[in-house]
């Protein structure tokens, strides 16, 4: 019995070392139901130079398939898409590979992938590889969202026609005239929904991450991505940008209360908890999808993962408006009186700071900015709810 795992045991590590590729489509297609073990064993690959590509309808199969240094997102691991589907949209594009929303739905037919099936994979990057130089993965992504019904419809028209026996001719033409329709307007998905949706679709964030909307000031901060913490020991002081998941609120068998969660980035994750005075003072503050910057100390044992004891955590979204130089206000023309100015103006002299105060209105056809001097403002989110909440719109710059 022992002799026969060791073998196994041996095996396995010569293909993990010498066909890292081949190894990882192998494990992450057998857990690909598990949307947190597909999640450890993608940072796992990275970890060893490997790219997970994001599911591709014209690229990518059941499972998960190795592409040279790279490893194919398997669809089956999408939410919402069953072995059936999968298989008719495998066999459907053995005649050419989909060129449109259209022609998907078309050449599948009716029943082989619903609606939620659909946005299942708009939302996890699926269509992605259709997209026109033009336009950004925002974008795109809501206009396939509009374009769901229409192209329902037309596949359930072309397979009752298929059904009746109509001449294959004309089935070919009205195909080809749906995809020369332009996709439908829609307003683009801002980066925080875009990454809503496709962790909702693949279990975790692939080619997005709440985290880009906050790239320019973490570059700027200098801070490491988790993947670059080598070799931890207990005692190191860490100072890490990330975004709780997994959040419990625990009871210890003394009765105090404690926090742990996974802290995670674009590179990985750590253990995380807060204990002690720090949750009293942090608890407020914590939850699910919070971005923050953190600071603690490392706890390891030998063979465990290291853990990361939090005490201080600074909100990103705060962050911004803390370091920002400039504050920017677009006042809508409905505004611009002197009674709303001079309320306006006693809001942003209640914090000063070392924020310059920068004005953008209407002047006939055009828009100025002007620079409201004497008049420097310290950051705050609050702050900018409360001059939203006077129908400005409000933008923080260095």
């Amino acid at each position: 019995h022992s002799m026969a795992y060791a073998v196994l045991a041996f095996q396995t590590a010569y293909l993990k070392a010498h066909f890292p590729a081949y190894f990882y489509a192998s494990v992450l297609s057998h857990e690909a139901q598990d949307s947190a073990k597909v999640y450890k064993y993608s940072t796992e690959l990275k970890s060893m130079g490997l790219q997970l590509l994001p599911p591709d309808v014209n690229e990518s199969g059941e499972g998960f398939t190795p592409v040279d240094n790279t490893v194919r997102y398997g669809l089956t691991a999408i939410k919402g898409m069953g072995t059936t589907s999968v298989q008719a949209m495998v066999e459907a594009r053995k005649t050419g590979s989909f060129t449109s929303i259209y022609d998907f739905c078309a050449r599948l037919g009716s029943g082989a992938v619903n609606r939620r099936g659909l946005e299942s994979l708009i939302a996890a990057g699926a269509f992605d590889s259709l997209m026109p130089e033009d336009k950004d993965a925002g974008t795109w992504r809501a206009q396939l969202h509009a374009a769901i019904e229409p192209a329902l419809q037309q596949g359930q028209r072309l397979s009752e026609d298929r059904l009746r026996g109509q001449n294959a001719l004309f089935g070919a033409v009205e195909a080809t005239d749906a995809n020369a329709e332009t996709m439908p307007d829609a307003e683009p998905w801002p980066q925080t929904e875009l990454a809503r949706r496709e962790k909702a679709a693949i279990g975790f964030y692939l080619s997005t991450h709440p985290l880009d909307n906050f790239k320019d000031l973490l570059a700027g901060m200098k801070l490491k991505s988790i993947a670059e913490f080598d070799n931890l020991q207990s005692g190191d002081v860490v100072k890490i940008a990330g975004m709780i998941s997994g959040l419990q609120i625990r009871t210890s068998k003394r009765g105090n209360r404690f926090a742990q969660f996974r802290l995670e980035d674009r590179s990985g994750s750590i253990k995380g908890v807060v204990l002690g005075e720090s949750f009293n003072k942090l608890s407020a503050m914590l939850a699910d999808d919070g971005m923050f910057i953190a600071e603690g100390n490392i706890e390891a044992a030998e063979g465990q993962e290291p853990t990361f004891k939090v005490n201080s955590l600074k909100l990103l979204d705060e962050t911004v408006a803390t370091s920002a130089r400039e504050l920017n206000i677009t006042i809508p023309p409905q505004n611009q009186s002197e009674a709303y100015f001079e309320q306006l103006y006693s809001l942003l002299e209640r914090d000063r700071g070392h924020c310059n105060v920068f004005l953008t209105m209407a002047a006939g056809e055009t828009e100025v900015k002007l620079l409201a001097e004497g008049l420097s403002v310290a950051g705050s989110r609050y702050l900018q709810r409360e001059v939203e909440n006077r129908g400005c719109s409000v933008e923080w710059a260095n």
